[in-house]
């Protein structure tokens, strides 16, 4: 079958080829100048201001320090629906459950002997997982499969065989160990899903998710998580898989790098998106400028006022060309763009050779059959994408389904972000930090949920989610600044009663696309749109400074780090460098790098940091 590359209209088609979008927009009346490019996919570091990041609350003038000069320095636990911190403490089996021995009936067994029930019976009291038992079986497949149903019918714990004994066909059972996949063994009285803590150090939590399932040879849709964890750093969070030992898993601990699994436990229910209360972050700033009472007094701001809840950069990746480029040719039914923002060369990205070499490769031959095996293994997005070229170059569309879901919104929840970016920096510029008319509120910044939705949970949700309020002249004393939402666009998105709402529709027609019009022939890309609180207060906010004299001393522990009885320094209060150790909480997805920009009145971009770094 021929496939083309998506249903880009004519119209929507010449819009982008007039724009040039440089995606950056600080001002309403700037928007058509600095929104429209032919320049709309160009590569180059990507900063705060490529993103819509372009606003502070805080007065203060901030001081200097670099975020993550060792992503050892900025740690990140889960904070559970519970409120319980998820930390790994252990990397332990749960305790079994005991095994009933089941009561058989007699008459109940229509193909199992009584003699052979009392074996099986027996088998299982002995608990002993070396020992197997024979009994004899039909030479009639049918049969045979009627009888391995009865037997994990009537004793549960067993798992059955057929060997094969010359013109013989005898039944061997064991107990089940279930180290393997076998979830019709599964025990009954389990819960369904085992649930673990994963914790990994640089590397990202659908990476590592993949990683772990193509170690055990599942789909990694089978997995569940509350939400993404940053890559740069040492993070730990809850997983949950559906009828999966834990042994199985606990044995990829001696093979992973980076990762560890740990506190196994079973659970009835998965684990959902955005399933968790936030995330608890420890973060280290390194050779800190500022005084004493310029770090307090930034502290004591960053708790009592809080900071603008902008997308972080992590949103839209770490590359040359940011995620949400890709997410508009998505939304523009361009995969033909979108798969060559993926894979093409990216001037000045020289990070990895044989990655710099594969995409060269690809972008002139366009053979990717060949191509895959040039990209490194840990391209695993480009070597997806490849392998559904392979035989038709042209299936641009078929070649982006090879992603896991969670890739493919990826991109397109960039794009989102981005906006919100934008009109967000508008609002707070120009109309400050009170509510204003025609401002849409949802008070309670931790009650509801920020995240991105799919139809489907879209539609789920509708009775249950928060709607937002109209602010007007007779309501505006009942809110504050702290209450004002705005949405990310979509189609079940309300839009501000004020001139914010004809700023996203400006912002999206320079793109070639309808702000009210945001359902697509692909479920995927079909968004519904939440809505987002412009200004967050962290909680449990506390600091403390350390000084010292070695970079590449530790100066927090992660969860790993205090299982292997690492030690910090004895004394923090010596040495020519001066660094910040920062602890606070955050609902789900809010950046703590955000936090950190209001603080040091910054760029929190990678490529920024990396420079500091390199001038230390």
């Amino acid at each position: 079958m021929e496939h083309d590359d998506g249903d880009v209209s004519c119209a929507k088609r010449q819009r982008l080829e007039n724009s040039k979008d440089t995606d950056r927009c600080t001002d309403k009346e700037d928007i058509q100048e600095e929104n429209s490019a032919d320049n709309a996919y160009s590569t180059g570091p990507v900063r705060e201001d490529d993103v819509g990041i372009t606003e502070y609350i805080s007065t203060l003038p901030g001081f200097s320090g670099i975020l993550k000069q060792r992503y050892s320095d900025f740690l990140v636990n889960e904070i559970s629906l519970d409120g319980e911190v998820v930390r790994l403490t252990n990397t332990d089996l749960p305790c079994p459950l005991p095994q009933a021995t089941p009561q058989v009936e007699t008459g109940s067994l229509a193909l199992v002997s009584r003699e052979d029930a009392d074996k099986l019976t027996e088998l299982l009291q002995s608990k002993d997982t070396s020992r197997c038992v024979t009994i004899q079986a039909s030479t009639d497949k049918g049969e045979r499969t009627r009888m391995h149903a009865e037997i994990s019918r009537c004793f549960p714990g067993l798992e059955t065989d057929t060997v094969v004994d010359g013109d013989n066909r005898l039944i061997q059972a064991r107990i089940t160990t279930n180290k393997g996949n076998a979830r019709h063994n599964w025990p009954k009285g389990r819960g369904d899903y085992c649930r673990f803590v994963l914790y990994k150090e640089n590397k990202d939590t659908m990476d590592a998710v993949g990683l772990i399932a193509k170690m055990i040879s599942l789909k990694s849709s089978l997995f569940q998580y509350c939400g993404t964890k940053d890559r740069r750093g040492k993070t730990s969070q809850h997983i949950s898989v559906y009828k999966v030992a834990p042994e199985k898993l606990r044995g990829l601990n001696k093979k992973l790098r980076n990762i560890v699994l740990g506190n196994f436990s079973y659970v009835e229910k998965p684990l959902q998106l955005s399933g968790a209360q936030g995330s608890k972050f420890t973060v280290v700033l390194r050779s800190v400028t500022g005084s004493q009472d310029q770090i307090d007094a930034g502290m004591t701001s960053l708790r009592e006022t809080g900071f603008i809840n902008y997308f972080g950069m992590q949103r839209f990746g770490t590359s040359a060309i940011p995620s949400h480029h890709i997410g508009r040719a998505l939304l523009l039914g361009d995969f033909k763009t979108a798969v060559e923002l993926i894979l093409k060369p990216r001037p000045g990205d020289t990070q990895d050779e044989q990655l710099t070499a594969a995409r060269q490769f690809w972008w002139e031959k366009r053979d990717s059959k060949a191509a895959i095996n040039k990209f490194p293994k840990f391209s695993y997005i480009e070597r997806n994408i490849l392998s559904g070229l392979v035989g038709n170059e042209n299936n641009f569309l078929g070649a982006f389904q090879k992603l896991s879901r969670n890739n493919r919104l990826m991109y397109v929840h960039a794009y989102q972000s981005y906006i919100w970016n934008v009109s967000t920096s508008h609002r707070v510029k120009k109309y400050g930090l009170k509510p204003m008319v025609g401002d849409l509120v949802i008070p309670g910044v931790g009650d509801y949920r920020q995240e991105e939705d799919t139809d489907e949970q879209a539609s789920e949700d509708s009775d249950s989610k928060p709607k937002p309020v109209i602010v007007t002249a007779e309501n505006i004393a009942e809110y504050s600044i702290y209450d004002v939402v705005l949405p990310t666009p979509g189609h079940f998105s309300v839009y501000p009663d004020n001139d914010i709402k004809s700023l996203y529709k400006e912002l999206m027609e320079k793109d070639g696309l309808d702000y009210t019009d945001m359902k697509r022939k692909q479920k995927d890309f079909s968004l519904p749109g939440t809505y987002r609180h412009i200004l967050v207060k962290p909680k449990d906010v506390s600091w403390q400074l350390h000084h010292y004299d070695d970079p590449n001393i530790p100066l927090v522990l992660s969860d790993w780090d205090i299982i292997k009885e690492e030690k910090l320094p004895e004394n923090t209060n010596e040495g020519s460098k001066l660094a910040l150790e920062v602890t606070f909480s955050l609902p789900p997805s809010c950046y703590a790098t955000m936090a950190l920009r209001d603080l040091l009145k910054i760029d929190t971009s990678a490529g920024y940091h990396t420079s500091l770094t390199n001038a230390t």
